[in-house]
């Protein structure tokens, strides 16, 4: 039987929920008797629920509770991945859940389920805020739920940081010379101001303003920017003569539409423009690889191995000949992104001003993501500090036999 207590001026009612479990909710009552009353139903409707005798899904479910989500979620500028998550992991797990019945320790098993099939750590914190921001929808706009979030409470994954991957100057260079001349002025974009990929594909030519200098980055594609702001992005002296080119050929073409990189209808590209593939030709290209791919030219068979040398030969399992492909350097279009900022920072020693054309809200981020010095730098560094009134290069190094009395000395 389900009582209830009174603290700080309010009721709190406490009784066994549908899945057996004793729980405490506050209560919206203005009298005892009132509190007492709304318990009872609660735990009636429960105990019918756990005897069969009463619909288990009347409640509100995952499901049905995305059905109602999903329309106002189309207009984020991350539908596509939202959606894809939904479907493909947590609806076949969790859409036929009561959302009321559900608790952090189930929220956290199913974390632990989905990272045991090899999703990335970052990709099973995506599934528990997106599940996160559903409970808050249910609570807020559907006024469907009472209670904590369990999505909030669950232990987030932890997410171990990645070093950024980027490209050395001469291999910036390679690529840039190698790329389709078409697209050369896009790469030159990214790598030259480390905007995204969909930052890039939503310019305008009237963004670009050759005689300041500047470009305008106001939109992601069709919509708003990540940080849903508006920024300025200066156009290097080595960047200037790519945009001229690629201007001067829209006048020429007589492209329609505004889009300082359109597609063959005039229009904008879309996001499944495969810039990573033609990154990866241009890698290939200029020679900029990390190994091969051995693959049998056998249909039953195809066996794949890697090799560093791309010296082929029989296949181990049927003998007939392996075919040699190249594999490039692990290098996808938004470390483009990456390879300007840690160039950028190398170069400037400002971080602000790093943060600023990447349009971080924080330098930080740009710190902990984007910028790191590398070992090089750090030497660079090293050397400037100095405790010897002459040069360092001038400081005695101490001889083996120097170090071996001095470590006696210690031992003693």
């Amino acid at each position: 039987m389900g009582y209830v207590r009174k603290r700080a001026g309010r009721f709190y009612g406490t009784w066994i929920d549908e899945s057996g479990r004793k729980v405490e909710r506050a209560v919206k009552a203005r009298t005892l008797t009132e509190a007492r009353r709304l318990v009872d139903e609660v735990e009636a409707q429960a105990s019918r629920v756990r005897l069969g005798l009463s619909d288990a899904d009347s409640g509100l479910t995952i499901q049905g509770a995305w059905e109602k989500y999903a329309p106002i979620a189309q207009a984020k500028r991350s539908w596509r991945t939202l959606e894809g998550r939904f479907r493909n992991h947590i609806l076949p797990a969790l859409g036929g859940r009561r959302m009321q019945s559900i608790r952090p320790a189930d929220i956290e098993a199913f974390l632990a389920e989905r990272a045991g099939t090899g999703l990335s750590p970052q990709t099973v914190e995506h599934l528990r805020v997106h599940l996160a921001a559903l409970f808050t929808f249910a609570r807020t706009k559907l006024r469907a739920l009472e209670g904590d979030n369990p999505a909030r409470l669950a232990d987030a994954p932890e997410i171990p940081a990645a070093a950024p991957r980027f490209l050395e100057r001469s291999q910036v260079q390679a690529i840039l010379e190698e790329v389709e001349p078409r697209w050369t002025a896009l790469f030159a974009v990214a790598v030259y101001t480390g905007a995204r990929k969909g930052e890039i594909l939503g310019l305008r030519r009237s963004d670009v303003d050759l005689e300041r200098r500047s470009i305008t980055i106001a939109r992601s594609y069709e919509g708003a920017t990540k940080a849903n702001k508006v920024r300025w992005v200066p156009i290097s002296r080595e960047l200037l003569p790519y945009l001229q080119r690629q201007l001067r050929k829209l006048e020429q073409e007589e492209y329609r539409g505004d889009y300082l990189f359109p597609g063959d209808d005039g229009r904008g590209l879309s996001p499944d423009f495969d810039a990573g593939g033609l990154l990866a030709s241009a890698l290939r290209r200029a020679g900029l690889l990390r190994g091969y791919e051995l693959v049998c030219r056998r249909r039953t068979c195809r066996h794949r191995e890697e090799s560093r040398t791309g010296e082929g030969g029989p296949c181990p399992k049927c003998g007939f000949r392996l075919y040699v492909r190249e594999l490039p350097l692990r290098i996808a279009f938004k470390d483009l992104r990456s390879t300007h900022a840690t160039h950028a920072y190398e170069a400037t020693g400002d971080i602000r001003y790093v943060q600023r054309v990447l349009g971080h809200s924080d330098p930080r981020v740009t710190e902990r993501v984007y910028a790191g010095m590398r070992t090089e730098q750090l030497l660079a560094q090293a050397d400037r500090v100095s405790f010897s009134a002459g040069p360092s290069d001038s400081l005695p190094i101490p001889s083996d036999e120097t170090s071996r009395t001095e470590t006696n000395g210690d031992d003693e």
